[in-house]
């Protein structure tokens, strides 16, 4: 399906790829790096999509409209919203990642989230379901704590090559930041704690009990509260 629609241009728009090499499966999704151009650009850029079919997200995807641009007006359509994570789902997917990996990326994108008006509760649940989900260690906030602050994992340079030519970052503060903003983790219900302690994932009841409480909380996108 995907390959099948980028053979077709978009609004001007075409990508050519070569079906021997450009595309390819993984044991959770696939993915293809296609030449992507236009009348501006016929030489195009090769951007790369992936599609991942690991899980289903928790919570509803949501529309997000995109962010007010000045060339919009100038466009002869009107620009669609986006299917998107809801925010608490996308933090509670980078908790998982920092507390499986140590990638300053993650750790740059947490200090910046924990200065938001954040929905604990919610953050702290769905965190606890999917590092249960994913066997192995649950939710630990003391080791948590110790993989951020452990400065030996992280290379700055790589995190430059992300952001603004005039942001120099700080290490110690982002680190700072993270401790302080997630430390609602460490405050789990009974609930919480029956699956952190679960790893190899006996609890599927109580699974389906979290879940069930976790979700008819949803709030709308943006409407996040501490």
């Amino acid at each position: 399906m995907m390959l099948d629609t980028l053979g077709r241009p978009y609004r001007g728009i075409a990508f050519r790829f070569d079906k021997d090499k450009d595309w390819y499966l993984t044991a959770d999704g696939c993915a293809a790096n296609p030449v992507c151009s236009h009348a501006g650009n016929e030489m195009g850029i090769k951007v790369k999509l992936q599609i991942s079919t690991r899980e289903h997200p928790v919570l509803p995807v949501m529309s997000a409209q995109q962010i007010d641009q000045d060339y919009f007006k100038l466009l002869p359509f009107r620009p669609t919203g986006i299917p998107c994570l809801r925010l608490e789902e996308v933090i509670a997917e980078k908790i998982r990642a920092a507390s499986q990996r140590s990638k300053i990326r993650d750790l740059h994108d947490l200090s910046e989230l924990s200065t938001r008006p954040l929905n604990y509760n919610l953050i702290r649940s769905l965190t606890v379901y999917k590092l249960w989900s994913s066997g192995g260690q649950g939710l630990d906030f003391e080791g948590f704590r110790q993989r951020i602050q452990n400065v030996g994992n992280y290379d700055i340079g790589d995190l430059r090559n992300l952001l603004r030519k005039d942001q120099n970052p700080d290490l110690a503060t982002m680190i700072r930041r993270v401790i302080e903003g997630f430390q609602f983790l460490n405050n789990l219900t009974d609930l919480e704690k029956t699956l952190a302690a679960d790893q190899i994932q006996r609890c599927q009841e109580e699974a389906k009990k979290l879940i069930a409480r976790i979700t008819p909380t949803a709030l709308p996108l943006g409407a996040e509260t501490s």
